[in-house]
Formats: C-alpha cells, structure tokens, sequence
C-alpha cells in the first residue's frame, strides 16, 4: 500500500486517522507504483519524475521490490511496466555511471533489465516516453514491445565512448532485424518511434497517447488465459533467452572494463552529459608574465595556493594555480582522483589547447597533477614536464588518517607561521599548543582556535566569523581531498615525461614543531619512501633534495623556498623558451 491508497482509505472511512498515521509513519512515496485490477492485470509505472526515471538506487530497488511481489502474487496474471509523463526510462544516472567508471560497481550487480524476462508472467513495456541507454534495454526485455511513435529511444553507450551492457548485445538481435540492431548500437543514434517503424521494426508502434491504451486492451486479452498456463508458456518462450543471457552480460562487462573503466575521455562525456555543476575549482595567475609557455601548478592540501605564489613571481614564464573554492557536500568530483582530475584538465585544455604541456604540483596536489598527465597521454596530448614539491606517498595518505581536531590545529598554526615567515626563532611564541583550546565538537574547537590566533596575530583585518568560514571551507576540504581514493595508475607512457621532484632533505616530519601539530592522531608518514615511490611511477625521475628543519613546514622557510625559485627557473630555463 503506498501513501495516495492510505489516503484514499482514509478518506472512504475504511481506516481511522490513528490507523492511517500507523501506516504512514516511516512510509516513503515510492518511486514505483503498482495499481492492480480486477481481472489480473497490474500495472507498474515507474514514477521518479523529476529525475526522468533514470537508474537510481531508489528506483532499482522499486522495481526489485515490486517484481518479487508480482512473483508471489498469484492473482497477478499479466503486467504492463510503463513510465510517467515523457519518459519511459532513462539508464544510469551520473552516480551509477560513475561507480562504474570508478570499478566501484559493475553492470551486472542489480540486473534490472532482466526483471521483466524473470517475471513468471508475460511484461507488456508501454514505453509511453523517451528511453535512453539501460532504459530502452529494460524495455526491450519484456515479452511485448510498445513504442510512442513521437517518442525518442537511443542506446548511446557508445557516444560515451564505451561498449553496450544490460543485455543489449543480445536483445536487439532477438528483437529486430540484425542490420537495425548493429545500427542502433555501434552508432547510439537517437531515433524517433516513426522513424523505427520506417526501417521495418517488428515492434508495435502507436502514438504516444494510445500507447498504455493499446497494451491494457493487449493484457485484457492475455489476462484471459489461466495463470497456470501463462506461467508455463512464459517460461517456454523465454528459455532460450534466460538460458544465453548470463554468458552475453558477462562478455559485455569484460569488454566494459576495458572501455569504460578508469577511461578519461568516457568520464568527461559522462560528467557532461549532466547538468552544469557549481564550479568546485578556479584556474588563476600566480604571478604577471604574459609571454611564454604557460606552466600550470596544482594546489596543496588545503585547495589552497598561498605558499606557491611566492615561487611563481620569481619566474620568467607564466604560471597559472588551480585552486579549490568551494566545497561541496556529497559532490563526486571529491571522491575520486581521477574525477576532480578530469574537471581540472577541462580547465587547463580552455587555457592551452594542445601540449606539450608543464604541470606541477604541492602536497596531495603533485598526486593530482600526476593524474592529469595520465589523462592528457590518454588524449593523446605531450606532457614536457612534471614538478612535484613535496609529493607524498599516496600508498602511505591512504594508509594514515588524521582526527579533525589535528586538521583545525594544523591549519590555524600553519597560517601563523605563514605570517611570521621573517620570524622562525620565535614560532614557539606564537603557535598554539593543542592543550590550550578546548571545545566540545569541532566547531567549537576551531572558534577556540582563532581566538587565541588573533591575539597572536592571526590576522588583524578579518573578523572572527570570517576566518571561521575560511578555515573551516579550508578543514572541508583537507579532510575530503586525504579521504578520497588516492590510487594512482600507471601513464600510459612513463618514459616520455620528464618529472622533477623536490622534497625536503630531513626525515623529520614535524621536527621540533612536533607538539604543535599533533593532538590526537601519530605522525603523518606521507613523504616516507615518496621518492622510491615516484621512481616507480615514471621513468625519468630527477630528485632534488632541499634542506629543512622538517617537511610539514619547509614551504614557510625563506632558505627552502629561495633555493626551491633557483631550482625551479634551472628546470624552466633547460627547456627552449617560446
């Protein structure tokens, strides 16, 4: 029973109002509806109108739900699957496509298209609206076929740049004649219901309006026979299909992974295909050259680009930072290297069209930037040079987790020492101990935080509330950038960029700064075996080592940062100025 019926009863007396709220409690309106009639016909519609019935986990799990249910109902003769207002069905939506992007799922986990062909009575699709990719496949499923003749039905896998799945292989040809079928499914076409019948489809096709017309007078009919012999007909009928179908699907998801998985090109036409985003990321000057080969910096683990405009100035060449604005609860782009990669290459291709391309990056940012170049030789584009600074490990990120009390700490005192850059003898003046700001959330902790920071400089312009914001947008980010999956895969040409990675020369961390970075969590291992770790990434590795008095802090020392200007204008001016 779903919520308009409890209402209906209600209304009609049959229930009480406490009755009514009993049922309603906890009641969610589904996104599929069943409305059965007296004679044996139920009628499924599919109803996620404002997401135009595309395959989420709401509507997966609907329609799961609702073909177990018709299987146990032995009054259920016959069943019409139909969609709602335009649209009949849509496939994966942006978080199912990239799950599968990411190897996170796998085309064959749910099986929706075959719910219709597992049903133990005949499916009649009324596809009484548009049906794309899975959607039309789901459709193509069931035992009998309506088209809306000014409808619109595409299998456009390949216009994402991946091979069919869902079946569709396998269907088309038992559906249509085989050059119709090769049609639909090496080009992803879009076609029109009278266009279909114009190439001779061997499939009903009605107006739009006289579709769910047409199949409910085709299940009256069929609603004739007894149960008994429907189910047997159907399982019948459907032997063959069933018994080939497994073998089909398994053949498309290998061929899948190898065209859809980890696949840059594939996941800019799916990020694309979708509405515009809020911009997460920004790409911005660092420093005032106008002339000459851009070169392209990554931000550091903040999103931020402060310590890196210091260098860029020093340089002859222009140099552009990407960095991070705007967190964004749940967005995908912060889930995955690859994806926010992918948003960043679109950003750089707007400023330099074609390679060789410079790119470098700080922090978690050489990972990043590290991925665009993967992605760009995927494109078929030159990578020249990549500058790592103080690249970690991303094996070792992934294996460390810090609280979001030594994230807040780490973020105030760093930007005190970035305002006391000229004064590193009296840091311990300045910096806050992790003892001295209490709180009982994280909220309240890092107000603590700047409170005591402004009485020691913190900033003198910004109000309270303001750098509240922006360090907590700065928290958001660090601990969704360390938590995202870091895993790099190999370049599809390791020996034909050159990568220069500079790091600090000491082992220490956090050197004698230790007790003012860590209240709850042991030290970060990022930057162990880093270099190893780079080495093994790419061919060509030229390791700089720069001294320090420990690597967390390296950036904010005048000596590092000013032989850290010579090394990078050494690496600039060994290639040909253009």
């Amino acid at each position: 029973m779903n919520v308009r019926q409890v209402l209906e009863q209600l209304k009609e007396g049959k229930i009480t109002q406490e009755e009514a709220v009993l049922l309603l409690k906890d009641m969610k309106e589904s996104v599929v509806k069943t409305t059965q009639y007296n004679n044996g016909v139920v009628l499924v519609e599919m109803a996620d109108v404002q997401n135009k019935n595309m395959f989420s986990k709401e509507l997966i799990t609907g329609l799961i739900r609702t073909f177990e249910e018709i299987n146990q109902n032995d009054s259920c003769k016959v069943v019409i699957l139909a969609g709602s207002r335009n649209y009949f069905a849509c496939g994966g939506n942006e978080e199912g496509l990239l799950e599968l992007y990411n190897g996170t799922a796998k085309m064959t986990d749910f099986g929706v298209y075959e719910l219709p062909l597992k049903c133990r009575v005949p499916v009649i699709a009324a596809m009484n609206g548009h049906a794309i990719g899975g959607g039309w496949c789901l459709g193509m499923f069931c035992d009998f076929v309506l088209l809306g003749s000014e409808c619109s039905y595409t299998c456009n896998h390949m216009r994402y740049g991946f091979t069919p799945g869902d079946g569709a292989t396998f269907i088309f040809k038992e559906k249509m004649d085989i050059n119709v079928a090769q049609e639909i499914l090496y080009t992803g076409k879009t076609y029109k219901g009278f266009q279909l019948a114009e190439k001779g489809v061997s499939l009903t096709i009605v107006s739009k309006k006289e579709v769910l017309t047409e199949a409910k007078a085709l299940a009256d009919e069929i609603a004739q026979a007894p149960l008994k012999s429907l189910i047997l007909l159907k399982e019948h009928m459907t032997q063959e299909i069933r018994e080939k179908l497994d073998q089909v699907v398994e053949k498309e998801w290998e061929n899948q992974k190898k065209t859809l998985s980890n696949n840059p090109i594939v996941l800019k036409n799916i990020l694309g295909a979708f509405d515009a985003k809020e911009p997460i990321s920004q790409l911005v000057p660092l420093n005032s050259v106008k002339k000459g080969k851009p070169i392209f910096w990554i931000h550091g683990d903040e999103g931020e680009l402060d310590s890196l405009y210091s260098i860029a100035k020093e340089l002859e060449y222009p140099v552009y930072g990407l960095r991070i604005v705007k967190y964004i609860e749940h967005e995908p782009r912060f889930t995955n290297i690859q994806i926010l990669a992918c948003d960043y290459v679109e950003q750089i291709k707007k400023k330099q069209s074609k390679g060789p391309y410079r790119l470098g990056g700080y922090s978690i940012g050489g990972l990043i930037a590290y991925e665009i170049v993967r992605q760009l030789q995927m494109q078929g584009e030159e990578v020249d040079t990549l500058l790592l600074i103080q690249a970690p490990n991303a094996e070792k990120i992934m294996e460390s987790r810090k609280s979001d009390y030594d994230f807040l700490l780490q973020g105030v005192n760093r930007t005190l020492i970035g305002r006391n850059q000229e004064n590193q003898n009296e840091l311990s003046q300045v910096l806050i101990k992790p003892d001295e700001a209490t709180g009982e959330d994280s909220e309240s902790y890092l107000a603590r935080l700047i409170e005591i920071g402004k009485e020691r400089g913190l900033s003198l312009s910004i109000s309270e509330g303001e750098l509240w914001d922006m360090f907590w947008q700065r928290f958001q980010i660090k601990k969704h950038l360390f938590e995202m999956i870091l895993k790099l895969l190999p370049l599809p040409h390791p020996n034909m960029v050159n990568c220069y990675y500079c790091t600090s020369s000491t082992e220490e961390y956090y050197g004698a700064l230790e007790s003012y970075f860590m209240r709850d969590t042991p030290i970060q291992l990022g930057l162990m075996d880093a270099d190893k770790y780079w080495n093994e990434l790419m061919d060509k590795v030229v390791t700089k080592e720069i001294a320090a008095t420990n690597q967390f802090t390296a950036m904010y020392e005048p000596q590092f940062r000013e032989q850290l200007i010579q090394y990078c204008s050494e690496v600039y001016n060994s290639q040909k100025k253009e």
